[in-house]
């Protein structure tokens, strides 16, 4: 797909049009059900309400390839309560994403009728393209301006996405996104998946085309880019790197992660028995089983890129939607 044809991330100028409207924004992924209600504050927003559970929409879709009622159950009742508070929030525009466990899902669309019948909300399932763009929007205002390129991924549950940025006077181009079918949730569950050497062989080689189209190793050693991750694996990551007492976003985003403490502190996780990871606070119990294939994947990010320091986002498609509301 050439540059021109990429979707062009949104620009940061005010509009001051916004500035009493109240925006909503649902990020319905494999694993976490996720709201934002935000005001826009200067240049950035504000959070005025959120909500996040965990429900597994995608549990055991790798074996069955459709959504469970179970698991569909957990998901109508957690977005009932994301209407509850869109409405009492007196919400004037939304927007409610659906991301890679029900675009693998036969049943996604039934299960989307289900949701506008039960909640009222218009889910909408989007494209690995269109993710990838949200994720990288949400970083924008940790982008620094003396990289002109920017490495953003995501270690979702049912896949990885990356994007590769360029910046231009007033806004970022997606120049080019990769989406790998390799997520923490779907390594774990499913019996077909390859075992450990050849999925990361797999992924290793999608990295690596992904990597010579965009001549990103080069751009990395010439030291023109900022990599940023904002998964759930590289968050918790950081916290236990800090040893921090209890998960604290304030100090998590925006930490500078160095390459040598991501693969020590990998390794060390990953040595942790799965009572040792759900006792510590920074991990707990609902991401304690999917660590180690984060970790794995993360680890091939940082062995196959010359990434000096990792910048950590605590944020997510939640604020790449507010985003585009705002600006």
């Amino acid at each position: 797909m050439s540059e021109q044809k990429m979707h062009i991330l949104a620009q940061r100028k005010p509009i001051d049009k916004n500035h009493n409207m109240v925006f909503g924004a649902i990020d319905l992924g494999t694993n976490n059900c996720r709201l934002l209600v935000a005001k826009k504050s200067g240049h950035d927003f504000r959070i005025i309400d959120s909500f996040s559970r965990v429900v597994h929409l995608g549990e055991n879709l790798s074996r069955s390839k459709e959504l469970s009622e179970q698991a569909m159950s957990r998901t109508l009742q957690a977005l009932k309560i994301c209407a509850q508070k869109l409405g009492k929030n007196q919400v004037h525009k939304y927007r409610a994403v659906a991301t890679a466990a029900c675009r693998a899902a036969m049943n996604s669309h039934e299960f989307l009728n289900l949701v506008q019948t039960e909640t009222g909300l218009s889910l909408e399932i989007i494209s690995a393209e269109e993710e990838s763009r949200l994720s990288a929007s949400a970083c924008t205002t940790l982008m620094e301006d003396r990289f002109p390129y920017y490495l953003v991924f995501d270690i979702g549950g049912g896949s990885t996405e990356f994007c590769w940025t360029k910046k231009t006077d007033d806004s970022f181009h997606l120049i080019n996104y990769l989406s790998i079918p390799y997520g923490v949730t779907n390594v774990m569950e499913d019996p077909n998946t390859p075992v450990s050497q050849e999925r990361n062989q797999q992924i290793v080689t999608m990295i690596k085309e992904f990597d010579v189209k965009n001549n990103i190793t080069q751009m990395f050693l010439d030291k023109k880019v900022q990599a940023i991750g904002n998964s759930g694996t590289v968050t918790a990551l950081a916290a236990v790197n800090m040893n921090l007492k209890v998960y604290d976003r304030a100090k998590v985003d925006g930490y500078r992660f160095p390459r040598q403490d991501i693969l020590e502190t990998s390794n060390a996780v990953c040595n942790m028995t799965s009572k040792e990871r759900v006792k510590n606070t920074c991990i707990g119990h609902d991401r304690a089983d999917y660590m180690i294939a984060g970790c794995d994947i993360l680890t091939l990010i940082c062995k196959h890129w010359p990434i000096e320091n990792l910048y950590v986002a605590d944020r997510g498609l939640r604020e790449g939607i507010l985003y585009d509301f705002l600006y």
